[in-house]
């Protein structure tokens, strides 16, 4: 395959329509602007005279307006900052938005979260900028520290009772089940993952359950009645794969701490043949340990994408 050439030859022949704006009540970042990442949100006051409020003060109005647009909130077009900050606030701290944003949370980033309000600690850009909780509900100082503002902290506190600890402990467990399923089947079906679950936990599960659990999770997805990873349905690659399945029978481990495995790291641990590369990663290539270990997963799935089984041996 020639990289160079096809790209030669897409640069040629593809065509890129014009970005039409269709909803007005927007913004949307200009060509040539930072990234919301990259703007400044440093905050200089002590923590506990910080609030949601002056976090929003540090941004620009289409800082604003990505952290609405990206909560699906509408009607930001025509205010003033002062104005967008405070309906903002408004909406990110209703009981039912926010309790939407920590039912998507998955459990390492609530406890990171959690830690934060008790003490100083240092969080990566990256884990940032995939997290909704950190992205919208925090601040940070020059030196990085995460700073959970009193009044997040005390919205929290009221909204994480028994009740949501229960609903979220039983999320995790789910897609603690997805997650295997997808790494060992590649795609299945609902029903089958229902009764894999039972097998193991001798405790009832819907799949509508699953399949709400799989929907928070943008690598995965449910289409035809089957959970799969993403790739698969937007390809259309699932079909043949479920006919392929019909025919063969269904490998199920004997123990539930042998199937979830599979969901855990990617199945791959770290040994004699796999740490030099990690310690590569960080020692001449500047990586911290969480970064290396998301490249080396990568590149494990790279690996097994485009090399046969022989190859890889």
């Amino acid at each position: 395959f020639d990289m160079e050439a096809a790209n030669l030859y897409l640069e040629k022949q593809m065509v890129f329509p014009e970005f039409q704006e269709e909803d007005e009540d927007m913004y949307w970042e200009e060509e040539g602007e930072s990234s919301f990442f990259e703007e400044t949100k440093i905050i200089s006051l002590p923590k506990e005279e910080t609030f949601l409020k002056n976090i929003f003060e540090q941004y620009t109005k289409d800082n604003l307006a990505t952290i609405a647009r990206d909560n699906g909130f509408t009607g930001y077009g025509r205010l003033k900052k002062g104005e967008m900050i405070e309906r903002l606030v408004n909406q990110l701290l209703d009981d039912a938005h926010m309790t939407q944003v920590l039912m998507d949370t998955e459990k390492e980033e609530l406890g990171i979260f959690q830690e934060a309000m008790d003490e100083e600690i240092y969080l990566d850009e990256n884990m940032v900028s995939i997290s909704r909780l950190f992205s919208f509900y925090c601040g940070y100082t020059e030196d990085g520290l995460v700073i959970v503002p009193k009044d997040v902290e005390k919205k929290f506190k009221k909204l994480y009772g028994k009740n949501m600890k229960q609903a979220m402990k039983r999320k995790w467990e789910l897609m603690d089940y997805c997650r295997s399923a997808i790494y060992l089947y590649g795609l299945i079906a609902l029903k089958n993952l229902v009764k894999i679950y039972k097998k193991y936990e001798k405790s009832s599960v819907k799949e509508e359950e699953f399949a709400q659990a799989a929907n928070s999770n943008e690598e995965m997805m449910v289409k035809d009645g089957c959970l799969m990873d993403v790739r698969l349905g937007q390809l259309e690659a699932h079909k043949s794969m479920m006919a392929y399945q019909d025919k063969h029978q269904m490998y199920i481990p004997e123990s539930k701490e042998e199937f979830l495995s599979y969901g855990r790291m990617e199945c791959q641990e770290l040994d004699e043949n796999t740490r030099s590369l990690i310690d590569f990663l960080v020692d001449k290539m500047g990586d911290d340990y969480g970064q290396a270990l998301m490249e080396f997963y990568l590149l494990v799935e790279m690996i097994r994408d485009n090399y046969s089984n022989g190859e890889i041996v």
